[in-house]
């Protein structure tokens, strides 16, 4: 995985107006930006993100996962923002986000490094605020930018990313953004435009996260592994992933991050033992597993349990209480295949064993999946159950928009569908 090493500028004074994502629109809609321009970005990707995130997430790079929304300083550490901060306040609070969401030798300091010296994998991140409301604003440098020339890319509230063309990032920056495809600036009751002014923060720091992509890069194996530590945090895996045949894959316990399969598989997760509660690439899925794929997936699971017990296996998760999207278990005959076999008693599904609470299985495939069960049995899962809220209605697992093909279900004794 490719290291980043990221450098922070960052500049405080005292509302909220790029921390909560709030916009005011002028009355002048003839205003032209002044210091900015709009960031132009590759057609290709999805920037569904743009409106639910802020200064902030998009600067430290937690902008493009599902979950990521608009944060302020802290909010990653359990921390309140007060409205008297000052710099350093801020690049505390940053240093400590930072470190909980495990980037790497976090400083802190008001010395500027030198942005001719920065190589492809580095960056520079500066924040400011005005001196008459509680604001902050970061805006990230960007050294690839324009061929390599660099350049300062920002993203002022729930607007969009602007390109910083003024003379000096030292100048007093102007309170602009671009919301609507229409030129903005917020103002003072005088009708002045508001600018952000104040001392300089840096904060450097290292990190595996994959900007872009919304998650730490998955490449090998050894990467694999480390979704075992790490359960919460978001993952995107980079290339296609063999299980090595003299490895045997430790269940994920509870999955509460994102998983972002990216179009790519994993082959040959495997499964050959006793009868545990519990059986899958991930035990109990309560975050976010998308555009996965498994081939050559199998489970063969032996022995006995208790009586009037159940255990649930799936081959991406035993119990999904999250959601799993665009994913697929098989993927051609005598090669391919995914298949479960279970003398003892069990919900078993291709996708999860059990469908539980609020989870939601949506556009998922079973493909060449062969199950030969005792229990209850479906293509996609083998057990759909509901939960009664405390304060309100009866709340119902979803499946949608899933397909099984070239699939065989045979039972000792239960029940079986082609979905459920």
């Amino acid at each position: 995985m490719k290291k980043l090493f990221v450098m922070f500028a960052l500049i405080a004074s005292l509302t909220l107006f790029c921390g909560n994502g709030v916009v005011e629109q002028n009355s002048d809609s003839t205003y032209e930006l002044q210091q900015n321009e709009v960031y132009i970005f590759d057609e290709n990707l999805d920037l569904s993100w743009v409106e639910n995130n802020n200064c902030y997430t998009f600067a430290i790079g937690r902008y493009a996962a599902e979950t990521d929304v608009a944060k302020n300083p802290g909010e990653y550490s359990g921390q309140q923002l007060d409205l008297d901060f000052d710099s350093e306040n801020l690049a505390n609070l940053i240093k400590q986000d930072l470190e909980l969401l495990r980037y790497n030798n976090v400083v802190i300091s008001t010395n500027c490094p030198n942005l001719a010296s920065l190589s492809s994998n580095q960056y520079v991140i500066c924040v400011r605020g005005t001196e008459s409301i509680a604001d902050y604003h970061l805006m990230r440098y960007d050294s690839s930018y324009n061929n390599g020339q660099g350049a300062w890319i920002h993203k002022p509230g729930d607007t969009e990313v602007l390109v910083f063309t003024g003379t000096s990032i030292e100048d007093d920056w102007i309170c602009e953004y671009v919301y609507n495809g229409i030129a903005c600036y917020s103002e003072h009751d005088d009708g002045s435009i508001k600018k952000y002014i104040g001392d300089v923060w840096f904060v450097t720091f290292s990190t595996d996260y994959n900007f872009e992509l919304g998650g730490y890069e998955v490449a090998s194996y050894t990467d694999l592994l480390e979704i075992q530590d790490y359960p919460s945090d978001n993952w995107v895996l980079t290339s296609s992933i063999t299980i090595p045949s003299n490895q045997v894959w430790q269940s994920v316990e509870n999955f509460s991050g994102i998983l972002n399969g990216n179009g790519k598989t994993i082959y040959d997760y495997k499964y050959n033992g006793s009868a545990i509660d519990k059986i899958g690439f991930v035990k109990i899925n309560s975050g976010i597993i998308k555009n996965l794929r498994f081939s050559n997936a199998q489970i063969n699971v032996t022995g006995t349990i208790g009586f009037g017990n159940t255990i649930n296996i799936g081959i991406v998760a035993a119990i999904n209480d999250g959601t799993i999207k665009n994913c697929q278990v098989g993927y051609m005959r005598n090669y391919g295949e995914a298949s479960i076999v279970s003398n003892v008693k069990a919900n078993v599904g291709a996708i999860a064993g059990n469908l539980r609470g609020l989870g939601v299985i949506d556009s998922c495939t079973a493909m060449y999946f062969n199950a030969i069960v005792y229990g209850n049995a479906g293509g996609i899962t083998g057990m759909g159950e509901a939960v009664q809220s405390i304060m309100g209605p009866l709340h119902l697992s979803k499946i949608t928009n899933c397909n099984v093909t070239n699939s065989d279900i045979a039972l000792y004794y239960g029940s079986g569908g082609g979905i459920l």
